[in-house]
């Protein structure tokens, strides 16, 4: 059974949709009653699953490294087709079957004050197989009614058998109820997969499109009321809708209403098992926030060292530029943020300045003391110091687990009790025992304090400041030690930028500005550096629930009866969906290879597999990808078996060539129609020869026999020219056509030598020296 130990996503079965339902409108161009596998060799019976697969378990598998034990578990698969296939339908339904299993377990109320609740889509028809481990879990949605039945792997068969386990689901919602959420089912999770779905199509999932799915305005109403009564800033609709036609136009009130919402507006603590990246606003992408992620993101990228090579992660990028170091100045944005200490105090409504002031202070004391950080001198360290109790509170106002501790901050007021106090240190000592990725940017405050490493420094060198905080990491080693270099990078008040040089730039002369990428070269970074970073932040979630060596439950977490200890994912299912957009064929050629060589380098604890979904159009990525693991899609929205199409490992042009792609030839279509109207002229003008010949020196009473019978000789290719042609043909004019037409012949000429392709020039060269003796005798 180590073989399974894997995540797969094996089949999506479209159900029967009830006459006039919204869900017919959301099945698109898919059938229903229709299995689309993902992987070859799946049989699906109401009573037991099997899988025979003919592609070694291994493929993909990152090898095992001294610090991962297992071997990473890794599967690709594909998704195909044209545009209008079904492509995207197919990973809109996966998305709202996995957003309608969150919404059942976790409820639809609003849970976190930093992210949206989560709203349980009706009408969605369709069933979702996954293997996880040893089982495989089928999740069905069928209008109001989601269940989840589980199938166990039995040695003695060799298949998936049905059982009756206690975690299986079956639930149905009946009109305009809510789900409230049920714990005793979040085990199903634990022992799920978290999946994100990446697209920077600005053409999809945009609320706007999916208005046939929204929540009711009573429902969503209610919702926002009960998140308001229980101390979120939460809008109320009723609000929304009176703005909104003061301005106009419903567009804001729709999306509140969306089920997009809640997969979007993450911040969550990896919580809710699937993300939509990247955020968007009324379908909108906010590009200078991406371009602002996707340098945060780097900067935690670029000094990881590979294993075994002295290079660094991201050291190259697309091959041809050098990331040498990165530029650090006090970013002036969050200086005007962090200046006053003040600005703080709104996390406690009700303390006075005085008592904020004194507990911004009791704060720094006990951060002096846990870290030991001795009278440190570093630039701006007040501006830091504020930054890390700003960061303190948002975290509290920000994640579930303290839910207890927010109530007794927010009725702070005039005076400190010591209970109160109690509860700020055991707050500030367990984030302080959190190292995972809702401490990172703090963690990196603290220790620009505590350490020398950044100092006074304006660029770090990748090289030398890598081989600083790689010293630092690996000489201390307590509970408050820097757990790894990211926590030792730049803290956030600092503006940084990349220095960047040609990799022919030997001298390093000439600087490459990060913002004068190329769209190509953004993309790789944006979509890469993406992936590896919520990789990296599942890989170091926290639960607090059974944490080895953690502190007990304050009181106040032992009263709050909705604690409920922190979902760690194992499993990842990636979706690139339209990987190919702004990509350079070579990037596309490169980018499996280059996906699985940064998986090689990063230092996973917690997780132990991942499916890799790649939906496409391009042959070039499907080089990497075995047939058995390729879900073909016709025009027509059903699935396809291609036996005679060869994937991993082929020739690239040979599969552009393969019908199922170009079904009308792989030349460009305007290029294909020239030289269809050269061939037309040319074989036009070679009938309109012969029969002006017949014409002139054949005998009057053979001539009409003759006409006839080079008529019916070539009955097939007259045909075959355009209209007209045929008309001025049966008119019989022949001196008049070549008065007119003859004069185009050295432009088609020029045609013709434009033609690169050998076989099609030489025939169409071959065919104009024929007539072109004519031409001259004309002339």
């Amino acid at each position: 059974m180590n073989t399974l130990n894997h995540v797969k996503f094996l089949c999506l079965r479209m159900l029967e949709v009830p006459e006039k339902n919204v869900g017919e409108k959301m099945q698109r161009n898919l059938h229903s009653n229709v299995d689309y596998y993902f992987y070859d060799g799946v049989i699906i019976e109401e009573e037991y699953i099997e899988l025979l697969s003919k592609v070694p378990q291994q493929l993909y598998n990152i090898a095992k490294q001294a610090f991962q034990r297992p071997p990473l578990e890794v599967n690709i698969c594909a998704v195909v087709g044209e545009n209008g296939s079904g492509k995207s339908t197919v990973i809109d339904f996966i998305v709202r079957i996995l957003n309608n299993l969150s919404a059942y377990i976790l409820g639809e109320y609003y849970r976190s004050p930093s992210a949206e609740h989560l709203h349980f889509i009706e009408d969605v028809y369709a069933e979702l197989y996954v293997l996880i481990d040893d089982c495989v879990l089928k999740i069905q949605c069928k209008g109001n009614r989601i269940s989840a039945t589980r199938y166990n792997y039995l040695a003695e068969t060799f298949r998936f058998e049905k059982t009756n386990a206690p975690i299986n689901i079956d639930a149905t919602l009946k009109n305009g109820d809510i789900f409230e959420g049920e714990k005793d089912k979040i085990g199903l999770l634990r022992s799920f997969c978290y999946t994100i779905i990446n697209n920077y199509s600005h053409y999809s999932f945009n609320s706007l499109n999916y208005l046939d799915e929204m929540t009711s305005f009573k429902k969503e109403s209610q919702i926002r009321k009960k998140g308001r009564e229980n101390g979120y800033d939460v809008k109320i609709l009723e609000e929304i809708r009176e703005k909104c036609k003061k301005d106009g136009s419903k567009n804001v009130q729709n999306e509140a209403q969306s089920w997009l919402q809640g997969l979007f507006h993450k911040n969550d603590g990896y919580q809710v098992p699937i993300v939509i990246t990247p955020m968007r606003e009324l379908g909108h992408i906010d590009l200078q926030k991406e371009y602002k992620l996707a340098k945060e993101r780097l900067l935690s990228l670029i000094f990881i060292k590979k294993e075994n090579h002295n290079e660094p992660f991201f050291y190259r990028i697309n091959g041809k530029l050098i990331v040498d170091g990165v530029y650090i100045r006090k970013d002036y944005n969050e200086e005007a943020k962090y200046k006053d200490a003040d600005n703080s105090s709104c996390y406690l409504p009700n303390a006075s300045l005085d008592t904020f002031h004194h507990i911004h202070d009791f704060i720094i004391r006990i951060i002096r003391s846990e870290i030991e950080i001795v009278g440190e001198q570093r630039n701006h360290s007040m501006l830091v110091w504020n930054y890390i109790v700003h960061k303190i509170l948002k975290i509290v106002f920000t994640y579930p687990r303290y839910s207890g501790e927010r109530i007794v901050l927010t009725n702070i007021g005039d005076n400190l009790s010591e209970e109160e106090q109690q509860t700020i240190r055991d707050i500030v000592v367990d984030i302080l025992h959190d190292h995972s990725h809702v401490t990172r940017k703090l963690f990196r405050s603290i220790y620009y304090l505590k350490y020398e490493h950044i100092n006074q420094r304006k660029f770090l060198s990748i090289k030398d400041f890598g081989e600083t905080i790689t010293k630092i990491v690996n000489s201390t080693n307590n509970l408050y030690s820097p757990q790894n270099i990211d926590e030792l990078l730049p803290p956030p008040i600092f503006h940084i930028d990349f220095k960047l040089y040609d990799i022919n730039d030997i001298k390093k002369e000439r600087r490459i500005a990060f913002n004068t990428l190329s769209s190509g070269e953004k993309q790789i970074i944006y979509v890469l550096s993406s992936f590896y970073y919520h990789l990296a932040n599942l890989d170091s979630v926290s639960n607090f629930g059974y944490r080895p060596n953690h502190r007990k439950r304050s009181k106040i977490q032992e009263q709050n009866r909705n604690f409920v200890s922190t979902i760690q994912y194992r499993h990842v299912n990636i979706v690139f969906d339209e990987i190919e957009l702004y990509f350079h064929p070579e990037m596309q050629r490169t980018f499996v290879s280059n996906l699985l060589d940064g998986l090689g380098q990063m230092k996973f604890k917690q997780l132990r597999s991942i499916q890799i979904m790649l939906v496409t159009h391009s042959p070039f990525i499907l080089s990497d990808i075995p047939r058995e693991n390729v879900l073909f899609l016709g025009k027509d929205g059903y699935p396809k078996r291609i036996e005679d199409m060869c994937t991993f490992g082929a020739n690239i042009h040979s599969m552009l060539k393969h019908s199922f792609f170009l079904y009308n030839g792989s030349m460009g279509e305007y290029a294909q129609n020239t030289i269809k109207k050269i061939v037309d002229k040319l074989n036009f003008y070679n009938l309109v020869n012969q029969f002006r010949n017949i014409e002139k020196e054949v005998l009057p009473a053979e001539k009409k026999e003759k006409m006839q019978y080079l008529k019916d000789s070539n009955y097939r290719m007259i045909k075959l020219l355009p209209i007209e042609m045929q008309k001025k043909i049966d008119k019989q004019r022949f001196d008049e056509i070549l008065k007119e037409e003859f004069n185009e012949m050295p432009l088609i000429k020029q045609f013709i030598d434009l033609i690169q392709e050998p076989l099609v020039k030489y025939s169409l060269k071959e065919q104009y020296q024929k007539l072109e003796n004519y031409v001259d005798t004309q002339a």
